[in-house]
């Protein structure tokens, strides 16, 4: 899990099987595998990351059950769409409401 550490900002974890997403509060979103021996994670491996679409903290992460998209929410005042694989944003961000300075 020392990978976990390098990332002394994180705001949000979820896992999800193998994977486990974190966001932290600059605004980067991090994939990572998640390798097991029983039922224990032996170790993990960041696998990709985006520190370029969100300018604030992000405060949930969610897998699409077809595990091709990833939606987060930030304090930026936005909700965005990744592909799963390049962790580019998929539209334009939904602006939710006007951050303060």
């Amino acid at each position: 899990m020392d990978e976990f550490s390098e990332d002394k900002y994180q705001s949000c974890i979820k896992i999800y099987n193998d994977l486990a997403f974190t966001g932290n509060t600059l605004g980067h979103l991090k994939v990572y595998k998640l390798n097991f021996e029983g039922n224990k994670i032996a170790n993990c491996e960041m696998i990709n990351q985006n520190t370029t679409d969100h300018s604030r903290i992000i405060n949930n992460i969610v897998l699409h059950p077809n595990r091709k998209i990833v939606f987060t929410a930030s304090n930026d005042g936005t909700a965005k769409m990744f592909e799963f694989q390049t962790l580019k944003m998929l539209k334009n961000s939904l602006r939710l409401f006007k951050p303060n300075s």
